[in-house]
């Protein structure tokens, strides 16, 4: 055995849904993000259910997989982003090209909030409104993404070094 440094890398993994849930609720506690809204509302596109387009999906709904958003879709591509290394589309061009109105693949089929189907890419869009949230109460620049509020919502609070 030996030592870990910083340096070493580790398979994250689900883990960072807890992150993405933590800093969630922490927007949540400040009045910042409201779990019942349209996410639509805090992004700068439209997310909708291809045959629910009335149906508004919310935070809650992303949080508990019942949002009717897929991996398949995201499963099928992900080679073509998949890489060694930091991505080179941030988190929020990836959701946006996902979930807008440019791509219809990513939803189930299955109307909102019927429907449990555990997904990691509902997790990550609630990661992007995270982000938007947090750009527009100035809890991070425009430059700074979700690594930057996690940090300063959860682990230095925490005493946790990243």
């Amino acid at each position: 055995g030996r030592d870990v440094s910083i340096d070493d890398l580790f398979i994250h993994a689900s883990i960072s849904k807890t992150v993405v849930a933590v800093s969630t609720m922490m927007l949540v506690e400040r009045g910042l993000l409201d779990l019942d809204d349209d996410v639509s509302d805090y992004l700068d596109y439209t997310v909708r259910a291809p045959k629910y387009p009335d149906v508004p999906i919310t935070t809650r709904m992303l949080m508990s997989h019942v949002s009717s958003i897929s991996d398949d879709y995201y499963n099928k591509i992900y080679p073509l982003y998949a890489k060694e290394g930091d991505p080179d589309v941030t988190m929020g061009d990836f959701c946006e090209m996902l979930f807008s109105d440019k791509s219809k693949f990513q939803y189930s089929g299955k109307e909102p909030a019927t429907t449990y189907d555990y997904s990691n890419m509902g997790a990550t869009l609630v990661g992007c409104v995270c982000e938007k949230v947090a750009r527009a109460a100035d809890l991070i620049s425009e430059n700074e993404v979700f690594d930057d509020l996690a940090r300063s919502l959860v682990f230095q609070p925490l005493g946790v070094g990243l």
